[in-house]
């Protein structure tokens, strides 16, 4: 709900460095939606702070890299826009992972995730890793260091509706959502006792922002945004039956909708079952922070 930034070109702006001591196990970058595309100097901002960490950083791309059912349809455009934000990462393509958002899955689901895969692997760099890849569910299970693990996980897979998209299940291993929600209990097990785990996913389990059903004022009045526009068209009425509509019933992409609150409450369970858990996600295009005894969650 709250949209923290810092102004970059402010002449007394000093980044700390007190994480770069020799305590820090790993320091993890969360980018998540970066094709809104207004923020690039965090962007060079981040990468510039990951190279200094050297081989302490990790960048978690978090979903949205483009912009919905781009992939799919390339075009030079598209290639540029991306190719443009993931300048600032060169050099850090071995630390960097990408995660699927519902935007860069689309109306074409695997076939975007693919697309989208091996145009960053093969046009920018095969040492990007796209988790879960093939635009499968996951869990996939990367060893970050001794004690500390990430777990991926595509829920855009989780929450798309599977009649839309026939093949979306050909080249993965697990074809239900119960498998998936078994192979993942499985791996939070494995590791739980002696390793931090993180688990990352495009969508969040909980948000305090217009996902979760909390509005602000401009939600009222401008209801739609467009890139193009610098000034949004205010809509006042039609934004307070939007606002209604998104707190009671909700698309698929909001909390309130019944098989977003499936997938939550599955999640939530293993919150339950094994404290201290970290879900880190994106989606909400804000900054957040929610602490719940011993559960975490980050939206970036």
């Amino acid at each position: 709900r709250y949209q923290t930034y810092h102004n970059l070109k402010t002449e007394d702006y000093t980044p700390s460095r007190e994480v770069s001591s020799d305590s820090l196990l790993k320091r993890i970058f969360l980018l998540g939606d970066i094709a809104a595309g207004k923020e690039s100097e965090i962007l060079k901002y981040a990468g510039t702070e990951a190279r200094l960490l050297g081989e302490k950083s990790i960048v978690l791309f978090l979903g949205d890299q483009v912009d919905r059912n781009q992939f799919g349809k390339l075009n030079n455009k598209v290639e540029n826009a991306l190719r443009e934000r993931l300048k600032p990462y060169k050099g850090l393509e071995e630390k960097s992972f990408f995660i699927p958002g519902d935007k860069d899955w689309g109306r074409i689901g695997p076939k975007a995730i693919d697309e989208q895969e091996a145009f960053l692997q093969d046009e920018l760099s095969e040492n990007f890793k796209f988790v879960p890849d093939d635009g499968c569910s996951g869990p996939k299970v990367i060893e970050l260091a001794d004690s500390l693990v990430l777990i991926a996980v595509n829920s855009a897979w989780l929450l798309s509706d599977w009649d839309e998209y026939r093949q979306v299940n050909e080249s993965c291993d697990l074809r239900t959502r119960e498998q998936f929600y078994y192979e993942l209990h499985d791996e939070i097990k494995k590791y739980y006792r002696t390793h931090n785990v993180i688990v990352a996913m495009h969508h969040p389990v909980m948000s305090a922002g217009y996902r979760g059903g909390y509005f602000s004022f401009n939600n009222h009045i401008f209801p739609i945004k467009f890139k193009e526009q610098r000034v949004p068209l205010p809509l006042p009425g039609i934004g307070s039956v939007a606002t209604f509509f998104r707190s009671k019933i909700g698309s698929r992409q909001d909390l309130i909708h019944p098989q977003y609150r499936e997938f939550s409450n599955r999640m939530e369970d293993f919150k339950r079952d094994y404290p201290g858990l970290i879900f880190v996600s994106a989606h909400e295009q804000s900054l957040q922070y929610i602490k719940n005894k011993a559960k975490h969650y980050i939206i970036s």
